[in-house]
């Protein structure tokens, strides 16, 4: 296969609630397994806004790897984000190409 190249999960971003789990964790939904948990809420938001930013995995060429991606908003407007960064760098904004 050679060897394996990095890939991130950029800009990871949850109005209201969101969680990312990665690999054979993305079959079982343990909340102690995601790689990246978010909230956004409460009277003050900017203060209360927690996220797990971004997330590198190694991939070989041909990898396929599963991934859950859970998101969910407590009344008014919200908003979910996540970018993929390829290994040349290239940012590939939202699911774009993926869905």
């Amino acid at each position: 296969m050679g060897s394996s190249l990095p890939w991130s999960l950029e800009h990871i971003l949850f109005d209201n609630w969101g969680y990312f789990w990665l690999g054979d964790a993305s079959y079982s939904w343990d909340s102690n397994s995601w790689v990246i948990e978010g909230s956004f809420s409460g009277p003050n938001p900017a203060a209360l806004w927690k996220t797990g930013g971004s997330y590198q995995v190694n991939l070989n060429k041909g990898d396929a790897i599963p991934f859950t991606y859970l998101w969910a908003n407590g009344g008014g407007p919200g908003g979910s984000n996540l970018s993929v960064k390829t290994p040349s760098g290239k940012v590939i904004p939202g699911f774009q190409g993926f869905v």
